[in-house]
């Protein structure tokens, strides 16, 4: 009976044991390489994520990817243990003589299913220098947003490259509807067509926070630029914007929408850039923009060019503003149509005093004027 019961007891105890090694936490650097091996290495995206989703970590995490081609629909999600010190990263292996790519064709129009990556209630992500791409034809999101939880996200250094011609939203780079995050920066990429670059639009009741765009070379999108939608607070500066020129759609370059209830306005600043619009539009549109007033949003330095186009230009275009801070802005529209206007505020909170000298070629330059 001792001799049963001491087997006993090695049994339990080697069941207890064997978990905490399946289980140990990940931390320090792996690899992703499908002709690698050993412990630390991982021979897809998807065994990798599958990983962190088992173990979580206890300390920061780096997953250096190899050369070649993956052809993988990702979902990035919060794990257990992350934190601002314990980060996991995707990053091009610095032994790479090129960079990695990502790539899906996706076959729905799903939300849930058009993308080749997404951040599903995400935290404290990095991506860096990747190349993420859709091989779709019919579907062809590159990274959809959803939940409500998405924290501390950040984009940097990669080459994103959508599909090219088309003006559905089933062929954005970015496309979030009703999700939320908490800091999402999107860093020193280079974006390459698209039907919009990215369509980032939240949730009037839980308003998102802290969208960093800088450094960014965006072109041979169709419509829309950079389109928020009740996000709070952010940064979109020192990029080039500029629409396909194939394009005639109608374009945004840089649309901001916010809530006219907003009691708790966070702050902007949009500066440094430069939007091209070949078609027609709006390079900036700024809708409920509201700031504080020791605090006022600031759209400055940035230039806004139109070509022929086919239709109205609006340079920048402000409704209901307030404490808001326009100056040394150059705005050039670029046709005769009746309806053109290099700025133009609607139904404004404050009544604008808004200095202007137009030219004959009407390029515009805006300076210390503030509403």
């Amino acid at each position: 009976m001792r001799k049963l019961l001491q087997s006993l007891a090695l049994t339990a105890g080697f069941l207890i044991a064997v978990p905490s090694v399946v289980m140990a936490q990940l931390s320090g650097t792996y690899t992703i390489n499908p002709n690698g091996s050993g412990a630390t290495n991982y021979t897809s995206y998807t065994a990798a994520l599958s990983a962190l989703s088992t173990s979580g970590v206890n300390g920061p995490v780096v997953f250096n990817v190899a050369s070649g081609t993956y052809a993988e629909q990702v979902t990035f999600e919060s794990y257990s243990g992350v934190s601002h010190v314990n980060t996991i990263t995707f990053q091009s292996d610095p032994s790479n003589a090129s960079s990695p790519v990502l790539t899906f064709a996706p076959t729905s129009s799903a939300i849930a299913s058009n993308f080749t990556a997404r951040f599903n209630g995400a935290k404290y992500i990095i991506l860096d220098g990747l190349t993420i791409e859709t091989s779709g034809t019919s579907y062809g999101r590159i990274f959809n947003i959803a939940g409500t939880t998405n924290q501390s996200l950040t984009i940097q250094n990669c080459t994103l490259t959508g599909y090219s011609g088309s003006t559905s939203s089933s062929f954005a780079i970015f496309y979030m509807s009703a999700a939320r995050f908490d800091t999402l920066t999107i860093d020193n990429n280079t974006i390459t067509n698209g039907s919009y670059m990215g369509y980032f639009y939240g949730s009037s009741s839980n308003m998102s926070e802290q969208f960093v765009f800088t450094n960014n070379t965006v072109t041979g999108f169709m419509s829309y630029g950079v389109y928020t939608g009740y996000v709070n607070s952010g940064e979109i500066s020192h990029n080039t914007i500029a629409q396909s020129s194939t394009s005639s759609t109608f374009c945004y370059g840089v649309r901001l929408y916010g809530l006219s209830t907003n009691s708790s306005p966070g702050y902007w600043e949009v500066h440094d850039n430069d939007i091209s619009i070949p078609s027609y539009g709006y390079g900036m549109y700024l809708y409920y923009v509201y700031g504080s007033a020791s605090n006022p949003n600031k759209i400055y330095n940035n230039a806004v060019v139109f070509g022929s186009g086919t239709s109205y230009n609006y340079g920048i275009y402000m409704y209901h503003p307030s404490n808001l801070e326009i100056f040394n802005n150059t705005i050039r529209t670029g046709t005769a149509y009746s309806s053109n206007r290099p700025v133009y505020a609607s139904a404004s909170r404050r009544h604008p005093v808004i200095p202007l000298h137009q030219s004959p070629s009407k390029t515009t330059s805006v300076k210390h004027s503030a509403l």
